[in-house]
């Protein structure tokens, strides 16, 4: 009997928690019978509810910070300043430490259209690193060539560093994002972190391209 009222009193305080809107609990005691299905029930209820509720504060992070972007667009004519804000606001929001913006554009001496860097965020300028690129070349050429996003989830060495001022570190993520207007390109934004870009970074930076960066154009 002893027993069977430390399982219950464990259900119910489990049950009454959820209630709350607590979601870390779980039924841990042992139990036998029909009380261990009600158990598991409650308990795959709760993950249920748990992953439920992460998906739809994804959502609304999403939504939020779409909506925050847009309005931060409007208005906006410098394109100077509109690709520096741009950087900074996407730093911020994916929580990157390195950024590049390439603007498509005519080489004069070359007679075809390279993607050169027109603004930075944390940039560091080194010799071995380029600044422009033509269609195809490099992760960045290569980037507007497919028009699809670039991921890099181990960074060769060499490649990128994140200088701060007590040192510099190679990123954990890299990300390049083709940034299209009428299904042409018009620039290419990379960024790059020492953390990793989460899913949901991923969709926004995915969304992104297709609510204000078309502003450029």
């Amino acid at each position: 009997a002893a027993n069977l009222t430390t399982q219950v009193r464990s259900i119910s305080e489990v049950a009454s928690a959820v209630t709350k809107g607590d979601l870390t609990r779980a039924i841990r005691v042992d139990a036998k019978g029909e009380l261990e299905a009600l158990k598991d029930t409650i308990n795959q209820m709760i993950t249920n509810l748990r992953e439920t509720t992460l998906r739809t504060q994804e959502q609304d992070w999403l939504k939020s910070n779409l909506a925050k972007f847009t309005q931060m667009l409007q208005g906006q004519k410098d394109l100077n300043t509109v690709t520096k804000r741009i950087l900074s606001e996407l730093a911020e929001v994916v929580s990157a430490h390195y950024g590049a913006f390439y603007i498509l554009g005519q080489d004069d001496t070359a007679q075809i259209k390279k993607l050169k860097l027109f603004a930075a965020y944390a940039y560091k300028e080194e010799k071995n690193i380029p600044t422009e690129f033509a269609i195809g070349e490099g992760l960045v050429g290569q980037c507007a060539f497919e028009k699809e996003r670039i991921l890099l989830t181990n960074v060769p060495a060499g490649y990128v560093k994140i200088n701060s001022g007590l040192g510099k570190a190679k990123p954990s993520n890299l990300v390049i994002l083709p940034v299209l207007f009428e299904n042409n390109v018009k620039a290419v934004i990379e960024l790059a972190s020492l953390d990793q870009f989460s899913a949901t970074h991923l969709d926004f930076l995915d969304q992104v391209q297709g609510v204000g960066l078309a502003v450029i154009h």
